[in-house]
């Protein structure tokens, strides 16, 4: 896992009251910590990757993250025309 990197979200997004299957603009962005999350925080956990919120203080490290809005973007190239 990459400091930057973006992850899914699998869960209730608090600050913008989206549920899962709504929140496809919405990643949780790896910050480099590895710690134990606090009330309130993104974590990344699974074997596949996931941002999940936590309400409470946990008692086990993992990946702590933080939400991010993308914008997701096309660029089509023409290469050659016939």
């Amino acid at each position: 896992m990459k400091k930057g990197e973006l992850f899914p979200v699998v869960d209730f997004i608090p600050e913008v009251g989206m549920k899962y299957g709504e929140m496809s603009k919405y990643k949780v962005r790896y910050n480099g910590e590895f710690r134990r999350p606090k009330a309130e925080e993104w974590f990344i956990s699974g074997a596949i990757p996931e941002g999940y919120y936590t309400k409470n203080d946990f008692g086990y490290q993992y990946h702590i993250g933080e939400l991010v809005e993308v914008k997701i973007t096309e660029i089509i190239e023409i290469v050659k025309t016939f």
